[in-house]
This record gives C-alpha cells, structure tokens and sequence, in this order.
C-alpha cells in the first residue's frame, strides 16, 4: 500500500505547527494568535506581526479549542497559501485535537475542512495517543504541559480513558505570568520601539514572545540518560556529564543584565 502525503496542522494555545507528513520537521512555527492592523488587515507569522504592530487577538480558548473560527479558517489558508505553497484540495488534512473534544467544535471543524477550504480527506487525531503510538507504545500515561493548561491523559490498548483525564490551569502561561510578576520591578517590560501608538496587547505580547520564550528554550534542558544513569556516571567520573548540572546565564536583552 502507497503512504499518502498529508498536511499535519497543530494549534496549541500558544504556538501552531504545520508541516507534510512525509518529513521529520515541521514548515510552518508561527504564533496561535494574529494582529489585526487599524484598516483590519489580519497578519498571522512571527515575523510578519513584528512588522505590522497592531492589537493582538487571539485564536484558541484555554481548553485548546477554537473560539474564533473565522480567524482559524483565516489563519489555515495563510498557512496553505503562504506557508506551504498549495492549495488545501490538493493533500488529505490531518490535525491534532484534545481528548474531550466536544460534538459541537467537531462539527465545526468538519465545516471548516471540507465545505470551506475542500479538502479531500479530513482525519481528527487526539493529540495524546498521536505522541503515545508514534513513539510505539499503546498503554501509556501522557503528560502535556502546554500554555495555558497541563492535561495528563491514560492511554490503555490505543483507547484513551476520556473520564480519567485531568486537566489543570497551571502551564506555560502561569510560568510567564510569575516570571513577569517577580521582573517587573527590576527589568520593567520596555514599549515596544519608540511609537507610543503601538498597542498595549502588542507590548506585551512582544515581550512574552522575546525575553520569556528565549529564557526557556535556553534555559530549560531534559538529559536523555536516566537519572540512574546518571548518578552511576558521576561516580566513576571525576566530571559530571549530567547536563542539568552546568550553569547557565541568561541576558536579559533590553535591561542589559545577566540573571
């Protein structure tokens, strides 16, 4: 049997990726939100909101549903058209949804798919078994901390156990959120350039996107060895080769300072 090629589309709460399913990264890492400029031009991308300040909107509610649906058929065809170079007919869709998803939003994204962008096949895939079988087991327990919650989800034979899902508020948008608080006195968040014009939402969203987002993605390191392992090595070694023992520092960008 001939794989199919297929578009991938993940909306988080925070960052969306797309891609083909034929290839090991995605081509598309772009914001779930999009600015909307003073004539209501819509601009979805990273990089193209950096250039086109404006107020800040965003896409998903905090159960990783959408609630702007508009803006979401808005954002696909941006991805289609400007990220990946085709048109939605052309390849079957494939997109990654929670585990409760309720028969309302499924409906809406079945509208969404094939009536409005036509595609030829569309396939729903609960997000927590997707990573569960792709890294080859059936039964596992799937923690995923995402932005603005944490779900912790069982797997059992390739079914998920939906009454046991568990879902907390406490994520990656509470860690910025107490980061922030605990800067804000010393590293105040700065306009964003020198228009006071610009948006308090683009402010802050600039910010978030810049000095919060780097200090995790450098920051935050997961060693591949168990910490057995790991423990057994540094005592045979006179060095540790456990990476979560090496200092790092973080330059704050616009204050100047090192934390």
């Amino acid at each position: 049997m001939t794989e199919t090629t297929c578009v991938v589309i993940h909306n988080g709460g925070r960052t969306t990726i797309a891609g083909f399913s034929n290839q090991d990264l995605p081509k598309v890492v772009c914001p779930s939100s999009y600015v909307k400029g003073k004539d209501g031009e819509v601009v979805f991308g990273y990089l193209e909101m950096l250039q086109n300040p404006g107020e800040v909107f965003t896409i998903m509610d905090s159960r990783g549903c959408p609630y702007n649906w508009e803006a979401l058929e808005q954002q696909w065809r941006w991805i289609y058209e400007q990220a990946l170079d085709i048109s939605p007919e052309e390849l079957p869709l494939v997109i990654t949804v929670p585990p409760d998803l309720s028969a309302g939003t499924r409906s809406k994204y079945l509208e969404l798919a094939l009536e409005k962008l036509k595609v030829p096949v569309f396939q729903m895939v609960v997000e927590p078994l997707a990573i569960s079988l792709s890294l080859g087991r059936n039964t596992s327990l799937v923690v995923d901390i995402g932005a603005s919650k944490t779900t912790v989800t069982p797997i059992i034979d390739g079914s998920v156990v939906k009454p046991a899902v568990l879902r907390s508020k406490f994520a990656g948008d509470f860690l910025d959120y107490q980061v922030a608080e605990n800067l804000k006195n010393s590293l105040p968040i700065e306009p964003a350039g020198e228009d006071s014009k610009v948006p308090e939402s683009f402010k802050y969203w600039e910010s978030s996107r810049t000095w919060i987002h780097d200090f995790k993605a450098t920051m935050l390191q997961v060693s591949p060895s168990k910490i057995q392992e790991l423990e057994g090595m540094q005592d045979t070694m006179a060095f540790s080769h456990n990476p979560l023992d090496n200092k790092k520092y973080f330059l704050y960008k616009k204050g100047n300072k090192t934390l």
